[in-house]
């Protein structure tokens, strides 16, 4: 578990999904962590090891992951704290299948230790929304067709969609919590609502307006053989 103080208290930044499991949530303290993950059986507590969040290191972390990461593309793109964008279009072709190709990603990051939830889908949105809020633990491999885009994104909470607090909070406030509730609204009423952000944030993740991720820099020449 990864912890820092705020306010004169050690605050949980990062959890693993044990803790995850257990009910631990990123920004509860980290006393109120020790005592669900002690009477979560199974001695939890026992085995509870907090480190010291470094968010510059973090940030290097991951820039050399996504460095790594472009053994499988040759687009990629640092998003947030803890994300990558992969852009595997065509690629596929080379693993015989984005199955393939999905479990090459989730297994070789996988024996560099991390744990991942891994998605593709014909929109980064789509992907973005999958590998963080769709169904499954640590591990979980999703792969979305077309078709079955929306149709997934419907029971997704608000914020899959890539929408800030504040417009998440607004939408609660109208009973709207839903990724599909958000479809079902009048799409002229969107943006003097909500702003133009919602509206925008729902046709990136539906395709129906484009989005180009910055992607990083290889740090030395590519090569292929």
């Amino acid at each position: 578990m990864l912890a820092r103080e705020e306010r004169q208290r050690e605050v949980v930044v990062g959890r693993c999904w044990v803790a995850a499991r257990a009910g631990v949530r990123v920004g509860m303290t980290v006393a109120h962590a020790r005592a669900l993950l002690g009477g979560s059986g199974g001695g939890g507590g026992g085995r509870l090891r907090v480190e010291r969040f470094d968010g510059d290191a973090d940030a290097r972390a991951l820039r050399a992951l996504a460095q790594w990461a472009f053994r499988f593309s040759p687009r990629v793109a640092v998003d947030g704290a803890d994300g990558l964008l992969i852009d595997v279009t065509g690629c596929e072709r080379l693993y015989r299948g984005e199955r393939r190709l999905i479990n090459a990603v989730a297994n070789s990051i996988e024996r560099l230790g991390f744990g991942c939830r891994v998605a593709i889908a014909p929109t980064f949105g789509g992907a973005w929304a999958m590998a963080r809020y769709g169904e499954g633990g640590q591990g979980a491999r999703i792969i979305l067709e077309d078709a079955s885009l929306e149709e997934a994104l419907a029971p997704l909470p608000g914020r899959a969609l890539r929408v800030d607090d504040e417009t998440v909070e607004m939408l609660g406030e109208v009973g709207v919590e839903r990724g599909g509730e958000v479809m079902e609204l009048p799409r002229d009423a969107l943006p003097s609502r909500c702003g133009e952000g919602l509206l925008l944030a729902l046709d990136r993740a539906l395709g129906r307006a484009s989005e180009v991720s910055e992607a990083e820099r290889a740090s030395a020449p590519v090569e292929a053989s």
